[in-house]
């Protein structure tokens, strides 16, 4: 009798065991379709700094989306040179953000791999939150164009500093350094900048060009040291030209120390490319017509200046 009682409550407390068991796998295999199952926003998951915990897709993209809308209308990237600076605005170059990946990346947060790994996961998101950031992106060619409307502001030609005789006293003009302006670099840097959703004013890079006669180098002048003269006939229309051609190609030459002068180099080719125009000149005692006609008048005059300052003259 007493064996049949122990048998008997043991075998109802197996059964009420095994039900008990079967019913925790049971409501925690519910409880875990639940979880996995869920639509909307795990806890933890934030999207630029806003916690979507509980929200739905749609829900998280209007607060995310709005933020971010904020960042780009009604803002602008100052850019500087020197005393110059331009405002680009975010909206002019397509600055923006891919709202909906961002969306994806973080709804999927907890929802890849095996169901140990994604439990896993979720679990991890209440002590360690993820913030998911939407990539950056703009228009590379629309920056293009505002960096090459500046560079048109920007660049300037190098000049070099003269020095003139004008009524009797010497006269001189200080050189300008010339300033030139790399597009596709400063492109290459503000993209970099852009994209760290870098918004703070920004200098650009611009590269200074130096002449080659700057006023320290012709300062110390303080006369002239030899001058010649001659004349010619006005009413030569052509000649006259080729005179005045030749004297421009010349005028304002500096030399510096060690440097040679070459009057042919600096009145280039005698042709009619090269704006020279027919008019009388003199070969083998003969007076004919001949393209660059009085060059030879400017040459001698020089010539003959430089003979009287007792400069070195090297023979070709």
């Amino acid at each position: 009798m007493l064996l049949n009682f122990l048998s008997k409550n043991k075998n109802k407390i197996l059964i009420i065991a095994v039900s008990s068991f079967l019913l925790i796998t049971l409501a925690v295999s519910i409880r875990i379709m639940v979880v996995l199952n869920r639509k909307t926003f795990y806890d933890g998951v934030v999207i630029e700094g806003i916690d979507v915990s509980g929200l739905s897709i749609d829900e998280a993209k209007e607060q995310v989306k709005r933020k971010l809308d904020g960042i780009v209308y009604g803002n602008s990237l100052l850019l500087n040179y020197e005393d110059m600076s331009w405002k680009i605005g975010l909206s002019d170059i397509s600055y923006g953000f891919l709202v909906d990946e961002a969306i994806e990346r973080a709804y999927s947060i907890g929802r890849e791999g095996g169901v140990f790994n994604r439990l896993k996961t979720i679990r991890g998101l209440k002590s360690n939150k993820k913030n998911v950031l939407a990539e950056v992106v703009f228009s590379k060619s629309q920056l293009e164009e505002y960096i090459t409307s500046i560079k048109k502001q920007v660049d300037e030609n190098a000049k070099n500093a003269t020095v003139t005789y004008q009524n009797g006293k010497i006269v001189f003009d200080k050189e300008i350094i010339g300033r030139f302006m790399e597009v596709d670099k400063n492109v290459d840097l503000l993209e970099n900048k852009l994209l760290r959703r870098d918004l703070s004013s920004f200098e650009l890079e611009v590269k200074k060009i130096y002449p080659r006669v700057l006023y320290k180098d012709i300062s110390h002048i303080e006369e002239v040291i030899s001058s010649f003269s001659t004349v010619f006939n006005l009413s030569n229309v052509n000649r006259s030209h080729n005179i005045k051609l030749a004297c421009e190609r010349i005028n304002n030459k500096i030399l510096l120390p060690g440097e040679i002068f070459s009057m042919d180099a600096s009145l280039g080719t005698r042709t009619k490319e090269n704006g020279y125009k027919d008019a009388p000149v003199i070969v083998k005692g003969r007076l004919i017509e001949g393209v660059g006609g009085g060059v030879c008048q400017v040459t001698t005059t020089l010539y003959v200046a430089v003979l009287k300052a007792k400069l070195d003259v090297l023979r070709g």
